[in-house]
């Protein structure tokens, strides 16, 4: 299988934000070598890869937090987990608004 492109991990996280009606969709620009991804609650969110592109989904970006958003971990062949969380991720002022 080849390896995942920028441009592809941005399509994959756009078609699940599409999923919700209003949503903002965000992506890392690289690869990411970490063992988890921290939520701004403190609560760590353990990354099922490796290295991987990290997506981040507000699915109600005109409310205020808590409320539903998912993290999409992408490994560097296009695999994909999607997590359900309520909180946005410490990273997310890093992270290009793509929707």
């Amino acid at each position: 299988m080849d390896k995942l492109n920028f441009c592809e991990a941005k399509n994959l996280v756009k078609r699940v934000a599409s999923a919700t009606s209003g949503a903002k969709a965000y992506i890392s620009n690289g690869m990411l070598a970490e063992s988890c991804v921290e939520s701004v609650d403190g609560m760590p969110k353990r990354a099922p890869y490796k290295k991987f592109g990290f997506g981040f989904i507000d699915e109600s970006p005109d409310k205020p937090w808590i409320h539903n958003c998912k993290y999409v971990f992408i490994n560097e062949y296009g695999l994909h987990c999607i997590k359900k969380e309520s909180q946005p991720p410490v990273l997310w002022d890093s992270l290009e608004e793509i929707i």
